[in-house]
């Protein structure tokens, strides 16, 4: 559930109409990776689109899926070595609001 959690919220998100492409923000992670600036939290204000962001960055990353062609059609594509990173590392993802519900 943590660990590679998949692509299924990313391409739901792609197939809706309000659909809008941050990609291009992979591509600056990917000059951190490799770096001690690697680990990355999403924190944005509510309703600024942290969730898409984060099943984008999981998408791109995690090694449980080949998601190549989800990002083939994307501004990121348009960027010097893209795929470099795609599909490479093992991703964890916490959802904070999961873990406080379980609590109540």
């Amino acid at each position: 559930m943590y660990l590679n959690p998949g692509a299924e919220a990313f391409a739901e998100a792609v197939n809706s109409s309000i659909f809008v492409d941050k990609t291009p923000m992979i591509s600056f992670l990917n000059t951190l990776v490799k770096t001690k600036q690697k680990y990355v939290g999403v924190f944005r204000p509510r309703r600024f689109g942290k969730t898409t962001a984060a099943d984008m960055i999981c998408a791109y990353y995690s090694n449980g899926v080949d998601t190549k062609s989800f990002f083939a059609d994307r501004k990121l594509s348009m960027c010097k070595g893209w795929d470099q990173y795609i599909n490479q590392f093992d991703v964890i993802r916490i959802v904070m609001t999961d873990i406080f519900r379980r609590r109540a």
